[in-house]
């Protein structure tokens, strides 16, 4: 009885710890908003021309295509040091975003 109250006493801190450490692990939305941004800006295929902005769309703004997105996205997943599946980087429709995605990835850096 005492070993089994144990198991449940240490799954429940092992539980806790791994919640707080995923949640403190989370990036600063303003210091992920400055690095999307920065990345977008300086990507090959955006103009110099065009100012990228926290409310650019990828498309109508920016004037990417499809395959554009992805290499942006796949870049921005090397930035954050976090792999973006195909079916997530689809979703990526502007600089916003890519913001709310990286923001709340637990292993963004």
């Amino acid at each position: 009885m005492l070993a089994t109250a144990s198991k449940r006493v240490v799954f429940s801190a092992k539980r806790q710890l791994s919640s707080t450490a995923a949640a403190a692990s989370c990036l600063p939305a303003s210091l992920v908003e400055a690095r999307v941004t920065q990345v977008v800006s300086t990507f090959k295929s955006v103009s110099p021309d065009l100012s990228a902005n926290p409310s650019s769309l990828f498309v109508a703004d920016l004037g990417l295509d499809r395959l554009q997105i992805r290499d942006l996205v796949q870049q921005l997943g090397q930035e954050f040091c976090v792999d973006v599946p195909y079916a997530t980087a689809d979703g990526f429709v502007s600089i916003q975003s890519a913001t709310e995605f990286f923001k709340a990835h637990p292993k963004a850096r």
